[in-house]
């Protein structure tokens, strides 16, 4: 059987501490602080200016997902996207801290909802 991890903000919404439109704008957040995983391979060198408009021209003209289209034009293995998915991941803020920044919850309230999420994560 398939185990899912709980999420902070499926557990924050079931639990009516906060909003899911509020949810929604705190990871409207996180992508738009982020940037995206293209941006992130051009930053990190792991892709050229050419290459990049190589995969956004092959998505224009087959409708293929961006991670399709980079391992459809040989620039990275799977592993290699994978690693650079994990690396982008790792750079989104936390969507607590997303929340707080946007004035949906405190600091302290944070806090708190941290708590009571790792609580219900081991029951």
């Amino acid at each position: 059987m398939l185990s899912v991890p709980p999420l902070f903000g499926r557990f924050l919404a079931r639990t009516g501490k906060v909003p899911e439109e509020q949810i929604r704008a705190a990871i409207q957040l996180q992508v738009e602080l982020a940037g995206s995983l293209l941006e992130g391979a051009l930053l990190d060198g792991v892709l050229s200016v050419e290459q990049v408009a190589a995969v956004k021209q092959r998505q224009r003209e087959t409708g293929a997902l961006m991670e399709e289209a980079i391992v459809a034009l040989g620039l990275l293995d799977g592993a290699a996207l994978d690693q650079l998915k994990h690396r982008h991941e790792r750079a989104l803020m936390p969507l607590g801290e997303a929340l707080v920044a946007r004035g949906a919850i405190t600091q302290e309230q944070l806090a708190e909802f941290l708590r009571e999420f790792e609580r219900y994560k081991e029951s």
